[in-house]
């Protein structure tokens, strides 16, 4: 490096600027992991994730017996399509559940606030 440092060489800041989303992100699940919603999200993304896989097998099955004596490339495509199932059921299962239990977020906020008053007046 030849005495030069690493803000000398500007890559600090461009790594800063690259990596700002990862460390929200990051910020936000250390920050939600004390609150009362963080149980629940886990469990909702387990539920999601239990319900995907049994989802992309069948999916997977189906693509199977559809394209099994296709030529090479359609069957080629099939595969990489199988290996995205899980993963894209997944997100989507999540991306619904966050979509469908968002009215529910009130009132777990205020089911925490409760009980975080009913311990302080005990």
């Amino acid at each position: 490096m030849n005495g030069a440092t690493l803000s000398d060489l500007g890559g600090l800041k461009d790594l800063k600027a690259s990596h700002s989303m990862f460390g929200k992100m990051l910020d936000d699940l250390i920050r939600d992991a004390g609150g009362p919603g963080f149980f629940w999200q886990l469990l909702v993304l387990a539920g999601c994730l239990l319900v995907a896989w049994p989802l992309a097998r069948f999916v997977v099955r189906r693509l199977e017996a559809r394209y099994e004596g296709s030529s090479f490339s359609v069957r080629f495509a099939a595969a990489s399509l199988e290996r995205a199932m899980f993963p894209l059921g997944g997100w989507v299962l999540v991306l619904i559940s966050r979509f469908a239990l968002e009215p529910l977020r009130n009132v777990l906020e205020i089911t925490s606030r409760y009980a975080a008053f009913r311990e302080r007046m005990l």
